[in-house]
């Protein structure tokens, strides 16, 4: 009888044994859920954007230059040089169309704003677009016109909803036509083809600095 018992003492504490692993894996798993690591919160809160520098391209390459220096991306230079030539205070914020077109996922070559700002003001050098800080006529005309704070605010503004009205989008960036009635009017049937033209010269002039074509 004795042998018997003492025979099912250790049974059962064996299967308490194996319920308190089972239940201590558990808790330790449990314990990782409601309490997620510091450093997966901080991920999270990275800034995505950061220059490209020494960017390379394919071997096959054979046409441009890769690279300003240490500090620029190349289309940094394309578009301050097109801003300096046209005279506009846009000059020095090429960084930020960048900076505004990676943020938010626009195509690579980010030529859309410049080409709308130079069919709209010139850039911000017509009438009181340097004012406002709205090259893009962003809002309408008269008292709808938007008035920013600062050109890199703008920037970052009307990418964002450019990238985000369903109407717009990459189709719009990638040919202006696509949305043209949209942004400037059911008159404006030729305004996407002058766009097209604009972001094509700035195209022409990133060749002509000796780097590749943007698109």
């Amino acid at each position: 009888m004795s042998q018997n018992l003492l025979k099912n003492n250790k049974l059962f504490m064996k299967n308490n044994y194996k319920k308190i692993v089972i239940l201590g894996f558990m808790l330790f798993g449990l314990f990782f859920v409601i309490f997620p690591s510091h450093d997966s919160v901080e991920a999270q809160k990275v800034n995505k954007y950061s220059i490209k520098v020494n960017k390379r391209f394919s071997q096959t390459q054979t046409e441009g230059k890769v690279i300003v220096n240490n500090d620029y991306d190349f289309r940094i230079k394309v578009f301050d040089t097109y801003f300096e030539r046209g005279g506009s205070p846009l000059q020095g914020y090429g960084k930020d169309f960048l900076k505004a077109c990676e943020r938010y996922g626009a195509p690579e070559d980010c030529t859309l704003l410049p080409a709308i700002g130079y069919i709209e003001t010139r850039n911000c050098t017509l009438a009181a677009s340097d004012r406002q800080k709205n090259c893009w006529g962003w809002g309408g005309a008269g008292e709808n016109r938007v008035v920013f704070k600062d050109y890199p605010t703008a920037i970052d503004h009307v990418t964002q909803k450019l990238m985000t009205i369903p109407f717009y989008k990459t189709e719009f960036f990638n040919d202006p036509v696509y949305a043209q009635y949209y942004y400037c009017g059911q008159h404006c049937d030729k305004w996407g083809t002058y766009v097209q033209q604009a972001r094509q010269d700035i195209n022409n002039l990133s060749v002509e600095l000796g780097y590749r074509k943007l698109f």
